[in-house]
């Protein structure tokens, strides 16, 4: 049997990996357009990622074995598809709460940073007074 850690550590990295790949993969679907349309495709294919990721890393307790932790979609899918009696609510709870928070997080990240570090619209005419 694997070591719990262990096992973590690599579900925390086919995370990561699938993540990055979802995200290049958008990039490079749109990597003609303009750079406007660009940048947003790159926000947007962020925040995708990130839930992605959030998806397969978020833990949750097993019902039958309060101390053990699992991946919260795998708990999800087995307790709704395959337990007579599961219970699969917690869960989905667990799982729809971090990925909506990251999400959120994300996004507020994202505006102060724009707001604080963002390109300034900068006028011309004033260059040349």
């Amino acid at each position: 049997m694997i070591d719990p850690i262990a096992a973590w550590i690599l579900i925390a990295a086919g995370g990561l990996v699938g993540g990055l790949c979802f995200y290049y993969s958008v990039l490079l679907c749109f990597r003609n357009s303009s750079d406007k349309r660009r940048s947003k495709v790159k926000r947007f294919g962020l925040y995708l990622s990130a839930a992605l990721t959030c998806f397969f890393v978020t833990p949750a307790p097993l019902p039958a074995h309060d101390e053990q932790l699992a991946p919260a979609f795998v708990v999800v899918i087995f307790e709704n598809f395959f337990q007579t009696q599961g219970n699969p609510e917690e869960a989905f709870w667990i799982l729809t709460i971090s990925i909506s928070t990251l999400l959120l997080l994300l996004f507020l990240i994202f505006k102060v940073v724009d707001r604080f570090f963002g390109s300034k619209a900068t006028n011309s005419f004033d260059e040349v007074v």
